[in-house]
């Protein structure tokens, strides 16, 4: 699981105009919390557990810029764009997670899908084709799911590396975004802009 407060997120809020944050994996709230004391006051968050959604939407009710949503992360992305909850001329830092957490497990231990258990894919195909992501900025954790390397906490066990490598993020945002592999915990991919128009 990775942490979002790794990330200078002040600074790329006041570097690149962000307008709004969206997270998928909502946890106990601790990146919205994060989001919040560095500036940002529009969050989505996606949260799959219905009682940890439940739990964010009480913990941020005073917050009226805070919007939990209780969804699998890309149908959920998919229905922010078709209910126009995101505005097209928005520029966004989006907070990805490439996998189901292990605290998940008691409530997905039969689960099989892929698509849910490893969903950054989807996530980036449900961005990618309903906007224009040229402006916005990603953080992914959980890169070394996709390749070894000097991670802070390792790689994944021998044989336990769900994919075999990271190409289907180059081909989605490598065309509009300098993309770099930071180590730290679990590894992230970060995708800046190449312009800031």
């Amino acid at each position: 699981m990775g942490l979002l407060k790794r990330h200078d997120i002040r600074l790329m809020k006041r570097m690149f105009d962000i307008d709004l944050l969206i997270e998928t994996g909502t946890y106990k709230g601790e990146s919205v919390a994060h989001a919040l004391r560095c500036g940002y006051q529009k969050i989505i968050t996606i949260e799959i557990i219905e009682s940890l959604a439940k739990q964010a939407q009480e913990q941020f009710a005073d917050f009226s810029g805070v919007l939990v949503v209780n969804a699998e992360s890309a149908p959920g992305i998919n229905s922010l764009f078709l209910s126009g909850k995101i505005d097209q001329k928005e520029k966004i830092l989006w907070w990805l997670d490439a996998h189901l957490p292990q605290h998940y497990s008691n409530d997905y231990d039969q689960l099989t899908d892929k698509n849910i258990i490893f969903p950054l894919k989807g996530e980036l195909t449900a961005i990618t084709k309903n906007r224009d992501v040229s402006r916005d900025i990603f953080i992914m954790d959980d890169l070394r799911l996709y390749e070894d390397g000097p991670f802070l906490n390792g790689n994944c066990s021998k044989g336990t590396r769900p994919f075999s490598n990271h190409n289907f993020v180059i081909e989605l945002l490598g065309a509009t975004h300098k993309i770099t592999k930071d180590f730290r915990d679990e590894g992230y991919l970060v995708a800046l802009p190449i312009s800031r128009q």
